[in-house]
């Protein structure tokens, strides 16, 4: 939920005002350089300021909050992380001696998602089941090696007064993770050691050209452990196809990953108003339906330890949540995270490339009207 002390300028008032009179959805909170104040469901606030970027890196489309990110920030406590890290921490699983939960954001942007989250862990000594958690977590913000953009998170950061829980750190989808810190660990068995036990991302999804790279960064970056999972959320305004493409993609022979399902629900709604995901629904419904993409997100139900962390049904309901996992694990959860060869990822990186075009054209009529 966003805060009346956001700071607002022209735009985002008029932004406002649209809403209020013509039922218009924005697809975004601020503009760029604006401050936006957020409060969490639990009451906890930070304020972040709204990046903007270099010039000839305007196609980030990262100077703005979308509606996915603050979609995830009001369920990111829902995900019941102070359980996830006591259960990793004392599990049989951990037989190499990670000693830290560590958590990314890719494609962070202002870092709403992230930096909430490490506000919500810090405020944690013991966890509900009884174990000291502090300091036995971490949390890297992460974005496109863009200056200005960088430099705006760890600005947020500090406002925020996190910088001794959270590390900014740029990352360039698909490529060599070795400068994040869950690559450098500690542990005994560092090869299975190495990698995030929790990725988050918020509209990452919506150009086709980097699904490869996007996947190939979840492949390498996630840990391969049968509790590690990745919670992702999609506006519909990316357009069907695309998030079709993406679907089909994690699916692909080789690449380890698959989604059991995917679930539309409306933004703003108290958990109830959802639906059965169709990409041919793209084609269906005319202008309703286009308007309609603005207030529609996608979400795949994971399976989350509630039982420490109470979520409410707006949370259960409301995640699009893709759970990767070892292989060994196949019988016990629904999604799972293979060895994966990089030629068949990238193989893949045209495949749906026709798609790119069709959604185009049909997001510019969804701005339109």
């Amino acid at each position: 939920m966003t805060d009346a002390e956001a700071s607002l300028d022209p735009e985002d008032i008029l932004s406002s005002s649209l809403q209020t009179l013509y039922s218009y959805t924005p697809l975004t909170h601020s503009s760029a350089g604006s401050l936006f104040s957020y409060t969490s469901p639990s009451g906890i606030k930070i304020r972040v300021d709204t990046p903007d970027t270099d010039a000839k890196n305007w196609s980030l489309h990262a100077s703005s909050i979308w509606n996915a990110s603050v979609f995830l920030a009001d369920r990111v406590e829902g995900i019941g992380v102070p359980s996830l890290i006591a259960q990793g921490m004392s599990s049989a699983e951990n037989v190499y001696g990670k000693d830290r939960f560590d958590i990314l954001e890719l494609g962070a942007g202002a870092g709403l998602p992230s930096i909430l989250l490490a506000k919500y862990l810090s405020q944690f000594g013991k966890s509900t089941r009884g174990m000291d958690i502090s300091g036995k977590w971490s949390v890297v913000v992460s974005d496109y090696h863009d200056e200005r953009l960088i430099s705006t998170l760890r600005d947020n950061v500090k406002r925020n007064d996190l910088e001794a829980f959270c590390a900014v750190i740029p990352y360039d989808w698909g490529s060599d993770p070795s400068a994040l810190p869950s690559h450098t660990s500690s542990a005994r068995g560092p090869n299975m050691a190495r990698g995030f036990d929790l990725i988050i991302a918020a509209d990452t999804l919506w150009n086709v050209t980097f699904h490869a790279p996007f996947v190939r960064s979840l492949a390498l970056l996630l840990r391969k452990s049968p509790s590690a999972r990745v919670h992702l959320i999609a506006g519909l305004h990316t357009g069907r196809y695309t998030l079709q493409a993406f679907f089909d993609m994690i699916g692909a022979e080789g690449v380890g990953m698959e989604v059991e399902s995917v679930v539309e629900c409306e933004v703003g709604g108290d958990g109830v108003n959802k639906r059965e995901w169709k990409v041919d629904r793209e084609d269906e419904g005319g202008e309703m339906e286009r308007r309609g993409r603005r207030r529609r997100i996608l979400y795949a139900p994971g399976n989350v330890d509630s039982s420490v962390t109470p979520r409410t049904e707006k949370c259960q309901e409301c995640a699009l949540v893709v759970m990767l996992t070892s292989p060994t694990t196949l019988g016990e959860v629904h999604v799972s995270h293979a060895e994966r060869r990089d030629d068949r990822v990238d193989a893949h990186g045209g495949k749906f490339a026709h798609t790119a075009e069709r959604d185009d054209k049909n997001l510019e009529r969804s701005s339109i009207g």
